[in-house]
């Protein structure tokens, strides 16, 4: 039997699907939302809710055209942490597909998913362990005995390790995610300036025209050497004896120093400037409608190809300036090293736990890997790592995570319900009466019949769909078998309100009521042909 296994904390729409007995992972997919949020700097809640719920079946049916929903035995799906509107959308689809199948579905924690990542495809897991995780909303150490057995020992007191990095190159105008560009960026001033890593010395001993190695001598770019002196950051909390993160004062130093040149600092608002006529654009663009003609819509392409290109050059000319590439070595050092430090000092205090591992998002950051690698050497532990392709979100993890949750509780599987009782504790939705239930799949299956009426608009959010399908197809009381709430739907009136709340006010009020995302996702996946039914694990 099989895990189906949905990740959609933050912006990353993914599948997985794993094998119980073997724990192997038999297939994975993602859709990224990466190019929709880079002009933003950062990820838009309220965009990624509505690209969840387009890109959600789309995976869905990639993955019924590989597979049997008749072998799924469970259906998990990230719970917490997350953005609250990324979380619902991947919880309500996970609701309704094990509603659906019959099948028990598990709540799972995102951070645990990061640690498990290090045993995908593994049956074996190792513990103990001391796991540094860092994500873009998490940074700290942690020790890890089991699934159920886990503790935080220190841990950021602002800003993320990740997070971090997003800020420090949406000031540079270079867009999101920023982890990957900065960690280029750094990594390409190494190689060409100091190809045997002698910006690691301190400041006074790097100004040297020559550095002299047991081999040769490396002759060093004396700019840019005087460039990297200037830009030399501050290591956090380097005099405070604690094992908590820090990484605000990071951050507004390297803002002083990006402000401090004033050539670097035009190119930049050059950006910006070109940034904000492109998200005009792409607004404007999305608005017109039918009517319109088809000049001016190509005239608006052509436009946004035009000024698309110029951003392109202005970004180019801020990535290859020295004084960048400088301040992004110099805060890529600041950053690591003040993660090794801290690393270092729990280390020195912890003989007991003869593992160590990284994970999580920012986990891939090369320098990072680098240093641990060294530094486990010397404390002679042995390091574990995720695999590249799973460091970042996605739902692999997840399922190798509920695998472990399985098997610390074996009768968590076997709960009929446990529907109800592994997710409404967050507040979601509640449905209690199990007849009720299933006269409520039948009035839904008999609506998918009769699409004519009714049609879905991946560019809307969930909330929006199902407010067209309750004025095209309302569900009718007085036509149903048995009494189905009036809950369960929006009427007319009701539509028009909620145009008026914010998202988050239509996020409260669904936790009010029976979900309306529930019956358009169930009238989607009844589309699929999934029949109810019993499974016996």
């Amino acid at each position: 039997m099989k895990i189906l296994s949905i990740e959609s904390s933050c912006d990353d729409s993914a599948l997985a699907y794993t094998d119980i007995k073997s724990a192997k992972l038999l297939w994975h997919t993602k859709i990224s939302q990466e190019e929709n949020h880079k002009i933003y700097g950062g990820v838009v809640p309220e965009l990624a809710s509505r690209l969840f719920a387009k890109d959600l079946p789309i995976l869905l049916q990639k993955f019924q055209d590989k597979f049997d929903f008749n072998d799924i035995a469970c259906v998990s799906v990230t719970c917490e942490p997350g953005l609250s509107t990324s979380l619902l959308e991947g919880v309500m689809m996970a609701k309704a597909l094990a509603l659906s199948l019959r099948v028990p579905l598990l709540g799972i924690n995102h951070l645990k998913g990061h640690i498990y990542s290090l045993f995908i495809n593994q049956k074996e897991e190792i513990f103990p362990i001391s796991v540094l995780l860092v994500s873009g909303g998490h940074t700290m150490i942690l020790e890890c005995y089991g699934y159920d057995d886990m503790k935080i020992i220190s841990q950021t007191l602002d800003d993320s390790f990740g997070e971090c990095y997003d800020k420090v190159a949406k000031m540079l105008a270079l867009g999101y995610p920023g982890g990957v560009l900065i960690d280029t960026l750094a990594r390409e001033a190494m190689q060409e300036f100091f190809p045997h890593g002698n910006c690691l010395q301190k400041s006074s001993n790097i100004a040297n025209k020559t550095i002299q190695s047991p081999n040769e001598s490396y002759k060093i770019n004396q700019s840019f050497i005087q460039i990297y002196t200037h830009c030399s950051l501050p290591i956090p909390l380097v005099n405070q004896n604690t094992l908590n993160f820090s990484f605000s004062g990071l951050k507004n130093a390297f803002r002083l120093k990006l402000h401090s040149n004033l050539e670097v600092m035009n190119i930049v608002e050059s950006a910006i400037s070109m940034q904000q006529k492109l998200k005009e654009l792409y607004a404007y663009c999305s608005d017109i409608t039918q009517q319109e003609t088809i000049q001016t819509k190509q005239s608006l392409e052509n436009e946004i190809c035009e000024k698309e290109a110029i951003l392109h050059d202005i970004l180019t000319q801020i990535q290859s300036h020295p004084y960048v590439r400088a301040l992004a070595l110099s805060f890529q050092e600041s950053a690591t090293t003040h993660l090794v430090q801290k690393c270092k000092k729990y280390l020195q205090n912890t003989n007991h736990i003869k593992h160590f591992a990284i994970v999580g998002g920012a986990s891939a950051n090369s320098l990072l890997r680098e240093k641990l690698r060294n530094l486990c050497q010397k404390f002679d532990k042995t390091l574990l790592m995720s695999d590249i392709a799973f460091c970042a979100d996605n739902a692999a993890m997840i399922g190798r995570a509920t695998l472990a949750k399985i098997h610390s509780n074996p009768d968590i599987i076997k709960q009929r319900d446990s529907v109800m009782q592994n997710i409404t504790s967050k507040g979601y939705l509640q449905i209690k009466d199990t007849d009720l239930l299933d006269q409520h799949i039948k009035n839904i299956k008999q609506i998918a019949q009769d699409k004519q009426n009714y049609i879905y608009s991946p560019q809307k959010s969930l909330l929006e769909n199902v407010q067209n399908l309750c004025k095209q197809k309302q569900l009718d009381d007085t036509k149903a078998n048995g009494e189905v709430s009036k809950k369960s739907c929006i009427t007319p009136d009701e539509s028009e309100k909620y145009k008026e709340k914010t998202y988050s006010e239509q996020e409260k009020d669904m936790k009010d009521r029976d979900s309306p995302f529930f019956d358009y996702l169930l009238q989607q996946l009844l589309e699929l042909d999934i029949s109810p039914r019993n499974t016996e694990i």
